[in-house]
């Protein structure tokens, strides 16, 4: 539990649920997302209090652990419901591939919606734009990241931020011609570990212009597999593994 205290004299109580360079998220207990430009913030201190009941470790087993932050992660607020757009806990293939479709999102935010023409996510202009996704793998590895995705070109690119585990990663989103044409571009490696995990891909700040992306997959390959067609890695991507940062 951290309080923050902002220029304009907010006092803000919660978790840090997501952190950039310029910007921290703080998640109330109804759910509620503040969003804190660092040059506002006056004080971030934690009070060193957790906001789970005491002794809730003693009676949650670590199998039922990952459901449980996984809800923390969307408790207080509503995904949004479109036609052939079903969330489910993904499971790999027999190969170790984790196949995350934008059909099996789960979506949030004021303007994020699920298109039927591609299966895809569009119109992702809003800060509060997000898409999850649960997935489970049988064996701790190695993955590469990739994502298929479509926007016309532009001059000036916004990033995105993809989150899995300990893992953040950030690039910038190249144009591909045409919101029909489609490419495959790898943001970078991670390592996890047997079990359930959550992977939320969100604008990385603010956008400059337009839209973000129409995103159609995010997929996961073993090391040592074949990349997707046409495949081809980010120019200006980072991945960065908040377990060893701190």
């Amino acid at each position: 539990q951290f309080i923050a205290k902002t220029k304009n004299a907010l006092t803000i109580m919660g978790s840090v649920t997501e952190e950039t360079s310029a910007s921290v998220t703080i998640t109330g207990l109804s759910g509620e997302r503040t969003k804190i430009a660092k040059n506002d913030l006056v004080s971030l201190v934690s009070t060193g209090r957790s906001l789970m009941p005491e002794g809730l470790e003693s009676v949650i087993s670590i199998k039922q652990m990952p459901d449980l932050l996984a809800y923390l992660q969307v408790a207080g607020e509503k995904r949004k419901v479109f036609e052939n757009n079903h969330p489910a806990l993904i499971e790999a293939s027999e190969k170790g591939t984790v196949r995350l479709p934008a059909r099996s999102a789960e979506i949030y935010g004021p303007s994020l919606v699920f298109e039927q023409k591609y299966k895809n996510l569009g119109f992702w202009r809003s800060q509060g734009d997000r898409a999850e996704w649960t997935f489970e793998i049988e064996d701790a590895g190695a993955y590469d990241v990739w994502i298929d995705w479509a926007l016309p070109d532009k001059g000036k690119q916004d990033r995105l931020n993809l989150t899995v585990s300990t893992y953040l990663l950030s690039a910038p989103v190249p144009g591909t011609g045409s919101w029909d044409k489609y490419e495959w571009g790898r943001m970078g490696k991670i390592k996890l570990k047997k079990g359930v995990h959550r992977l939320i891909v969100r604008i990385d700040d603010k956008l400059n212009s337009g839209f973000l992306m129409d995103l159609r997959e995010v997929r996961l390959l073993p090391e040592e597999t074949e990349a997707p067609a046409n495949g081809s890695k980010w120019k200006g991507s980072k991945t960065v593994d908040l377990s060893s940062s701190r």
